[in-house]
């Protein structure tokens, strides 16, 4: 961290364990791993699942993270208070240098380390620090507990004395510090579920192989797709519906790779492996509402970028299917937080981003674009996945600012569909399409057609992903939508109304739509016979 963070940082935390030092309770296992830091940036001291009160006397076995234990953990002296100010002095070595103040290796190793060798001085690594940093350190890491300071509030008062310059960015970097300390720390969590290696490690090669166009490429990205028996199954059963205009005949994996193409494919099937969950894996009953609702945002979103002019619709889908990444992986591994998540939001009358902010420390967004950068996701993706600003957007400058906001209107309009209360439904539809009026202007005259087609799709992913669309809210309020204007019912002439939408080269008369042209840009790449008959239309 920049110095004047760290010292704000560290101060905080020692405001923390100075609290439980003055009830007597030594904490015991202080580590980076067990500091959080809010997204306003307030570092919470967590785990104290191996404290015990001083008056407690029990037998002298050495608990927690031997790194940042003290040398008396390991001799026959009791530990006492000063115990956690030598890892308090280590977290503040590295807050400081960003290196480890005692290497990493095997335990009898480390231990001899912290009985033999001396901790070096943050100024010894980063040589612009003050001198008087190095003092603080030193004191606190000393070997004999006698010379470290008496507790958390003793240091404290040490290091407050200092006063170290703050630039004016540094409330922006402590934020991005902040974000990037809960995200590791989810992920730490995420990792520990067993099947979270294995689905990072397949999606990473899929992200990999997607992006070579060669032979090979495609022949071990389908070897990779047939290791997974329900992701095979499913991609062929979403990749046959009318979602793709499938004909009911693909029935290998790499024709179906050809038909998708090697963006959608990556698209698809990561939603896919998403909403395929281990056999033994018990599921927070919304989330088939969740996973339902990111293949419909695609659809909605592929949709408002043809009424965008768009000159490639199929990146909004893409964008559209991972707008609420963060969330899903929330349901997904922390149940318990997304119900405090819910709850926050009832209680407090505010929104999902505010509410997981409080609950997380982070919201779903950053959560979703920091994991998603780290599976090496497109910049459109990361991009479209951020919280757009509220109230009526101006008019998208670039094409990725386009991108964006049609990906958000289709993310906005699954969210309104799902969770707006009847009487406030066709005022949250008006306001959506007023919202994003600027980029796409004929979102109000076409966007019931769009929520027809959504809807009739969306029962045909039902079908692809094995959820009963019984009772969903999304589904029942994207009906209540299409149907309440005087435009046709909910049938097969949806799919070819949406479908007419792109075209630039007849007027945008209903219900007679124009053809959507496919362009040499965004040609499929599929064999000749496919081309052709895409090209005539069939």
């Amino acid at each position: 961290m920049p110095p004047s963070l760290a010292v704000i940082t560290m101060s905080q935390i020692l405001g923390g364990v100075a609290h439980a030092h003055g009830k007597g309770l030594l904490h015991g296992d202080l580590t980076p791993a067990n500091i959080l830091v809010t997204s306003s940036g307030v570092p919470r001291v967590t785990d104290f699942g191996v404290s015990r009160g001083l008056w407690e006397r029990a037998a002298n076995v050495p608990t927690g993270t031997p790194r940042y234990m003290a040398p008396e953990y390991f001799t026959a002296r009791t530990p006492d208070l000063r115990a956690d100010v030598y890892a308090l002095g280590v977290i503040f070595y590295e807050i400081l240098t960003g290196e480890p103040a005692v290497p990493n290796g095997e335990q009898l190793s480390v231990i001899h380390r912290i009985l033999s060798e001396t901790i070096a001085t943050p100024s010894q690594t980063r040589p612009d620090l003050d001198s008087r940093l190095d003092e603080i350190v030193r004191r606190a890491v000393a070997k004999n507990p006698d010379a470290r300071y008496a507790d958390a509030s003793a240091m404290k008062l040490a290091l407050d004395r200092i006063r170290v310059s703050v630039a004016p960015e540094a409330s922006a970097e402590l934020y991005t510090w902040a974000s990037h300390s809960t995200v590791e720390f989810l992920l730490l969590r995420m990792k520990r579920r067993a099947d979270f290696p294995v689905f990072a490690q397949r999606l990473t090669t899929i992200q990999q192989l997607t992006s070579d166009t060669s032979q090979a490429s495609l022949k071990k990205l389908t070897n990779v797709v047939l290791q997974d028996f329900a992701l095979t199954n499913k991609l062929l059963r979403v990749v046959n519906s009318v979602a793709f205009q499938g004909s009911g005949r693909i029935t290998k994996v790499s024709e179906a790779i050809m038909k998708l193409g090697l963006d959608q494919m990556r698209a698809i099937a990561t939603g896919l492996m998403l909403a395929t969950p281990p056999p033994t894996r018990t599921l927070h009953p919304v989330f088939p509402e969740v996973i339902l609702g990111t293949f419909i945002s695609a659809v909605v979103g592929r949709n408002i970028g043809h009424l965008a002019d768009l000159p490639n619709p199929e990146e909004v889908f893409i964008c559209s299917m991972f707008g609420r990444l963060g969330e899903v992986l929330t349901i997904y591994y922390f149940p318990e937080e997304y119900d405090e998540v819910v709850n926050t939001m009832r209680t407090r009358m505010t929104n999902e981003l505010c509410a997981s902010r409080t609950v997380l420390g982070i919201g779903f967004d950053v959560l979703g674009v920091e994991v998603a950068r780290r599976w090496n996701f497109s910049p459109n993706v990361l991009y479209a996945m951020r919280a757009l600003p509220e109230g009526i957007l101006a008019a998208a400058a670039t094409e990725r600012e386009r991108i964006a906001h049609c990906a958000g209107f289709a993310r906005e309009l699954c969210d309104a569909a799902w969770r707006a209360p009847d009487s406030q439904r066709e005022w949250a539809l008006s306001s959506l399409t007023e919202r994003y009026q600027a980029t796409v202007p004929r979102a109000p005259k076409y966007i019931r057609a769009v929520i027809r087609h959504a809807l009739e799709l969306g029962q045909k992913y039902c079908h692809a992903l094995n959820i009963d669309p019984t009772g969903s809210a999304l589904i029942e309020g994207l009906a209540k939508w299409g149907t309440n204007d005087s435009g046709p019912c909910i049938n097969s002439s949806s799919h070819a109304e949406i479908h007419q939408l792109g075209s630039r080269h007849q007027a945008m008369q209903e219900p007679s739509l124009p053809r959507v042209q496919i362009s040499a840009k965004r040609r499929p790449r599929v064999g000749l016979i496919a081309w052709l008959k895409c090209l005539l239309g069939k």
